[in-house]
């Protein structure tokens, strides 16, 4: 995937990891999970997952979808050129991670993290 300014990382289930290389675009991996009584049943919740990515206007975006799959998710391991200015990374449902990213002021990035529900500290 080509490089932007922004990276932005979005997942509606699963961990998301980022990190800076010397490098002129963006790779990835993902990993989709899931639980199942049986192969075909994990197969059938994996064919409810949706992935995609689009790059426009200097934004690259990566997006998961597991809407409808029982206990699915998707976490992602994103490289990205460490010179990358703004990430922004939303997920409903894992942890977020950004590392080794220096914007292009030899500065930390903006990191916008955006998570589906709050924690309480007793």
């Amino acid at each position: 995937l080509a490089a932007g300014k922004t990276v932005q990382v979005k997942s509606s289930s699963g961990a998301i990891r980022v990190q800076g290389k010397r490098q002129g675009g963006i790779s990835y991996v993902i990993r989709e999970r899931v639980r199942a009584g049986s192969e075909a049943a994990a197969q059938r919740e994996i064919d409810r997952m949706r992935f995609t990515t689009l790059n426009s206007g200097g934004v690259a975006m990566l997006r998961a979808e597991c809407e409808g799959s029982n206990g699915g998710s998707i976490d992602f391991e994103v490289q990205v050129p460490a010179q990358t200015e703004f990430l922004k990374l939303e997920t409903k449902g894992g942890g977020v991670r950004a590392r080794k990213t220096s914007g292009a002021r030899c500065r930390p990035p903006r990191v916008a993290a955006i998570f589906s529900w709050m924690r309480s500290e007793a």
